[in-house]
């Protein structure tokens, strides 16, 4: 199987790491001793592969504020600007939420093509594993593509994401949101989910398992192989 990867600082410049803990001071506070319940809870209630929040928790752009999971917003350059705060019920709030051309943002490897924006880091993240396994079945590779979660359309990187080949609205087409950013982005194109993006991938989860044959691989461990580049 084809391994796919994810940048750690793409498209933007790195930030240091004394950087990057100042701009996490603007953050809810990181507790660390909640980290497992949280990253278990995430894993069982949204089936997001163990070993993906590992990776996004390695370069903090998830933690543990209290016992609710923080999803980090930065700018193209990994600045940390504000966050999506994940309560036990599923909702987000956010801290900053006016901080413009930040967003929750995870890239694969290469020279960004392509640009896919959701409503908020789950749905990022569910429409890259759903991408990735689609990608698998099929045997095909897609271009290197940046997974945008999103509160507010003034939060996208607009003049990077216009010179891109190709941008996806990965919004319900009636929303308010999916309004906003194709008045900014007129060439992108609208595709609405049936659902949340999070619920089709638990679904293709299940009925993958149901497939898997006692001698193959368990599917959760092959979709873990998504690596941090």
């Amino acid at each position: 199987m084809s391994q796919s990867e994810l940048e750690t600082t793409a498209p933007g410049t790195p930030a240091t790491a004394n950087k990057l803990e100042l701009q996490l001071s603007i953050l809810p506070e990181r507790n660390e001793s909640q980290w497992q319940k949280v990253r278990s809870h995430l894993a069982v209630e949204y089936s997001l592969p163990l070993e993906l929040l590992n990776l996004l928790h390695s370069h903090s752009w998830l933690y543990a504020g209290s016992e609710k999971a923080v999803f980090t917003g930065r700018t193209l350059d990994g600045e940390a600007r504000f966050a999506f705060v994940l309560d036990e019920r599923g909702d987000f709030t956010t801290t900053h939420p006016l901080s413009s051309e930040a967003a929750f943002w995870v890239a694969t490897t290469g020279e960004i093509e392509r640009a896919v924006i959701a409503c908020n880091p789950m749905e990022a993240l569910s429409i890259l594993l759903i991408e990735q396994e689609n990608n698998q079945d099929n045997s095909t590779t897609a271009p290197p593509t940046i997974y945008l979660g999103i509160e507010r359309a003034s939060q996208l990187p607009t003049q990077f994401l216009q010179e891109l080949d190709s941008v996806i609205i990965a919004l319900a087409e009636d929303s308010q949101l999916a309004q906003n950013a194709l008045a900014l982005l007129p060439n992108a194109e609208v595709v609405s989910p049936q659902s949340s993006w999070n619920d089709i991938w638990i679904q293709l989860i299940e009925q993958e398992q149901q497939n898997i044959q006692p001698n193959n691989q368990p599917y959760k461990q092959r979709i873990q192989d998504i690596e941090l580049d």
